[in-house]
């Protein structure tokens, strides 16, 4: 037989094997060695959503759990997967620090405050839409108070720079397979968070670790820490000729109570993103309450 023959006999049993197979699977078969998307089996239409969001293959032999594959793959599922996958890693290392090297006698400044402040941050990022870099945000939010002077200390606008400054250190030395693109980013979210420091962020990463903290000074837990501190300092609690500061100025330096007026009652104002002054509004109104309840306790009001 012929070559011509064979070819003019073969080429269009393999012509009408594509054409039913791109029928019975979807046109991606053909197309798909050109996206990255290619190993993740069938098209969408095809898949089928499992509880957890993620996407299961038609039943084909053994069930293998999949990641939806989006359109945009910049902001697909399977990218935030593996995001999310590194920076668990790289918060069990950061944790695994703290808890050997991170001696504080700071309760208002320990693990449990750090860790309070990346789930903050995580949340905030997520209603925000994804805008910050995971990865920095964790570094950030894990060591950003790895220096905390005293309230009283006069260098205390100092914190967020010393804090920055080493964790730079921690990052480049210690750290080693950090992704050394990442660390001015994690740098400037750290300088920038202070409320004393006064030095405005430039990034998303630090706008939102900045909201994350300040949500620690409102609430129950901002409530707690009031008075923690005050402890420390040796504050009376409150002024008891006028605990409210109605007739004269608030002075946070030696009354407790007056803190709110000073400080925490401005910061929603303060806030840089829409969900971070969503927020910080529900908690200051718990902070009001607060007020109202104590000043009638005070006055001897208890109907």
């Amino acid at each position: 037989m012929e070559v011509a023959t064979i070819i003019s006999f073969v080429l269009p049993l393999i012509i009408w094997f594509f054409i039913g197979y791109w029928i019975l699977n979807g046109a991606e078969f053909l197309f798909r060695p050109f996206f990255f998307a290619w190993p993740f089996g069938k098209s969408r239409s095809r898949q089928k959503k499992s509880n957890d969001g993620a996407t299961r293959a038609p039943a084909r032999g053994r069930q293998v759990l999949l990641p939806s594959i989006d359109t945009d793959l910049s902001g697909s599922s399977y990218f935030r997967a593996m995001q999310n996958q590194d920076t668990a890693v790289w918060e069990a290392k950061f944790t695994d620090y703290l808890r050997t090297n991170a001696h504080t006698k700071d309760g208002s400044h320990d693990l449990g405050h750090f860790i309070r402040v990346w789930k903050a941050a995580q949340y905030i990022n997520r209603e925000e839409g994804n805008v910050a870099d995971p990865l920095v945000l964790l570094a950030s939010a894990y060591f950003h108070d790895l220096v905390s002077l005293p309230k009283n200390s006069p260098e205390r606008s100092s914190s967020s720079r010393l804090s920055a400054e080493r964790t730079v250190v921690l990052l480049t030395e210690v750290f080693t397979g950090f992704p050394p693109e990442k660390v001015e980013g994690v740098r400037h979210a750290i300088h920038a968070h202070s409320f004393s420091a006064q030095v405005e962020p430039l990034t998303p990463e630090a706008k939102i670790l900045q909201d994350a903290d300040r949500m620690e000074a409102l609430g129950a837990i901002g409530l707690a820490r009031v008075f923690y501190t005050a402890g420390v300092l040796h504050q009376r609690l409150f002024d008891g000729n006028d605990p409210l500061a109605l007739h004269r100025e608030p002075d946070d330096q030696r009354y407790s109570l007056d803190h709110f007026a000073v400080k925490l009652f401005r910061l929603p104002a303060l806030m840089n993103t829409a969900t971070g002054r969503r927020l910080a509004d529900e908690k200051v109104e718990y902070l009001r309450q607060f007020l109202q309840k104590i000043e009638g306790e005070i006055a001897g009001r208890f109907d």
